[in-house]
């Protein structure tokens, strides 16, 4: 269940609406849903700036989002955890979240 507090073994967040103020600022991945149905799944070497950059966008205007913090994670490791998390929920939908390869507007 790609919405669970663990899902692939990791330790969620709860969903916070955009922007959320409370994000740490550390590494790790996230996830973000539009009507309870994820829409992106990202990665940052810092969390509160990424988030604070996707509650600016239009793109993501009434949505929610869950971070999963990796403190210690190399960049690599957290973009593998990214392509994990995509392709997890590809194998599961048969598509990927709706936002994550659209333009920007």
């Amino acid at each position: 269940d790609s919405m669970a507090r663990d899902w692939l073994g990791l330790e969620w967040s709860a969903f916070y609406h955009l922007p959320a103020q409370h994000m740490p600022s550390v590494a790790g991945v996230y996830r973000i849903k539009q009507e309870n149905k994820l829409v992106y799944l990202g990665q940052s070497s810092n969390l509160k700036n990424r988030i604070r950059a996707h509650g600016k966008s239009s793109r993501f205007r009434n949505c929610d989002i869950s971070v999963a913090a990796m403190p210690h994670a190399d960049s690599h490791q957290l973009k593998e955890r990214e392509v994990d998390l995509i392709g997890c929920y590809f194998m599961t939908y048969r598509c990927p979240p709706r936002q994550q390869y659209s333009p920007k507007p």
